[in-house]
């Protein structure tokens, strides 16, 4: 491995595989080859061959367990063409190192299977450090990484929502976003519009949980973005409808009633119009008898004639109104027969007749 300050992950590998040129018919020696794993899907290579009489390119680069030609992998592109030997052709095959390299000192050290290769002594020396010799080569790069596929909104956003609220409350809403792909990193961000997105990136699926407090009725756009780990992207809106719930207006006025009879019970229908038809409840908070909750009915059962003070309250979930009124009382009196005395002398059986009267304390009422 190549020091950090040079190159991240860069890593060289050497291996000899050695070629009996005046023995041609040692087949299984003329196959020798060398295999090399990685893992990953993308990659920069530069391969180097100081063999003699063999001529090296791309072509003779083989990759996976069905040994592809790598020149016919996807994406392969061979970024250097290499040098060429100019004394390849010229050498004997039996002086095949009299070939001119140039060598090239390199940072780094060697290793057989003991170890490292230190240096000092005449193997050391020889075998140990590193170097290189230019030559044959080629440098390529392969990109054979899956496609990557972007990450959407589940359920997808482009909706409008209403909103009823009281002033001051906030509204709530969940974004969710997915990636098909395993392992991407997906982050949820707010690019405009109100309110806040509390979320965390991970994997999918990825929750952000919006909020905003408006402070007048509106309508409100917020665009959304979710981004994997490769920046692929998506981005969309969701619309807020805001509408501000009002409270019921109570609606009760002054009246007069009259009743025959005391402790005669008198009920009076107090009413409230609310401008969404939200449920009301009524309340009573001054007076006496009591209140039907649901339907404003106010009944109570007075004892003498006169002036009974009522103070009503209607209420919705965002507020409430009062108000104030009276309900005379009348209280009918019972009329009476006026006493009539006298002294009537009869010689016999005889009719009396004499006239009865009545009285009325209410003057209105009739006899």
């Amino acid at each position: 491995k190549w020091p950090e300050e040079i190159a991240p992950n860069l890593y060289e590998i050497w291996w000899d595989i050695t070629i009996d040129y005046p023995r041609l018919e040692n087949e299984q020696d003329r196959q020798d080859t060398i295999g090399i794993s990685f893992g990953g899907c993308a990659f920069d290579f530069n391969i180097w061959a100081t063999g003699h009489f063999a001529p090296f390119s791309a072509d003779q680069i083989l990759v996976g367990p069905n040994m592809t030609p790598i020149t016919e992998i996807p994406g392969f592109s061979d970024t250097y063409k290499g040098l060429y030997d100019p004394y390849q052709d010229g050498v004997s095959a039996r002086d095949p190192n009299t070939s001119n390299f140039i060598l090239k000192e390199l940072p780094g050290a060697a290793y057989n299977k003991y170890g490292m290769i230190p240096l000092g002594d005449e193997y050391g020396n020889a075998y140990g450090g590193s170097r290189a010799y230019e030559g044959n080569g080629v440098q390529f790069s392969i990109f054979a990484c899956p496609p990557n596929n972007p990450p959407a909104f589940n359920p997808p956003l482009g909706y409008v929502k209403d909103f009823s609220l009281c002033p001051g409350s906030t509204i709530y809403d969940t974004i969710i976003a997915v990636d098909p792909d395993p392992g991407d990193i997906v982050t949820l961000t707010i690019l405009s519009g109100p309110g806040t997105l509390v979320t965390e990136p991970g994997e999918s699926p990825v929750y952000g949980y919006y909020s905003w407090t408006p402070t007048e009725p509106a309508v409100y756009t917020v665009v959304f973005k979710a981004t994997d780990s490769h920046g692929d992207s998506v981005i969309d809106t969701a619309t807020y409808v805001v509408i501000h719930n009002q409270p019921p207006e109570l609606m009760a006025n002054d009246t007069s009633v009259f009743r025959c009879f005391g402790y005669e019970e008198v009920c009076y229908g107090v009413s409230a119009y609310d401008i969404e038809a939200d449920p009301v409840t009524f309340s009573l908070l001054e007076g006496v008898g009591a209140i039907d909750p649901q339907t404003g009915s106010l009944c109570f059962k007075p004892h003498i004639a006169g002036q009974y003070d009522f103070v009503v309250e209607a209420a919705d979930s965002c507020g409430s109104d009062t108000a104030s009124f009276t309900i005379t009382v009348e209280i009918n009196n019972d009329p009476y027969i006026n006493r009539y005395d006298s002294v009537v002398f009869l010689c016999g059986i005889e009719e009396i007749c004499f006239e009865v009267t009545a009285s009325d304390p209410d003057e209105e009422d009739s006899l």
